[in-house]
């Protein structure tokens, strides 16, 4: 069996037919169900890309001691990786492009680490407090879900155990209905 190598004619033919206008369907450029046009991916991609440049434009040690800055390293740690005293570091990261890269890698991770359990129970209040008059239920399942994310779960997990082992015991029924006993509101 013979393989066809594509030849720079059918190569060209094909990217014809891909550039061709027709096939522009601008009816997805403004969708929100294109996952080109979801913010979050946006913002991802317009990081990455400021990270990329600034360090294209940086020299390649800067760069390096920007991305270990954001490390657990010292400035003599980060010296000897790079081949820099401790004090050229400490220079290096006073230079303003590191600087900007320093802040976009630190958006990117905070981006991509999501929302912290203190921003996530910010935004459930705010949907309480939003919802609170003209949505009863979603203000009431912001708020629960905010008591499930304050409940310490191994704790809740051992008293569930301990309440499965007590309600394995014999339970003794202690009967409060003696003709002896003076009935009270209660009883009524």
């Amino acid at each position: 069996m013979t393989h066809s190598v594509p030849t720079e004619l059918m190569l060209k033919k094909e990217m014809e037919l891909y550039q061709d206008d027709d096939f522009d369907l601008p009816e997805l450029e403004d969708s929100v169900y294109n996952p080109a046009n979801d913010e979050f991916k946006r913002t991802v991609v317009l990081l990455q890309r400021k990270i990329h440049s600034l360090s294209n434009i940086m020299r390649p040690r800067y760069a390096m001691v920007a991305r270990l800055s954001l490390s657990p390293y010292t400035n003599v740690e980060i010296g000897v990786k790079t081949r820099f005293t401790a004090a050229t570091v400490g220079k290096v990261l006073k230079n303003e492009n590191v600087q900007t890269m320093r802040r976009a890698i630190i958006q990117l991770r905070n981006l991509l680490s999501g929302v912290s359990a203190i921003e996530r129970e910010q935004m459930l209040w705010r949907i309480a407090l939003n919802n609170e008059e003209f949505n009863p239920r979603t203000a009431i399942a912001a708020v629960s879900e905010i008591n499930d994310m304050k409940i310490d779960h191994a704790a809740a997990k051992e008293k569930s155990k301990q309440n499965t082992l007590i309600s394995q015991q014999p339970q003794v029924i202690i009967q409060l209905a003696d003709a002896r006993l003076v009935p009270t509101k209660l009883d009524v």
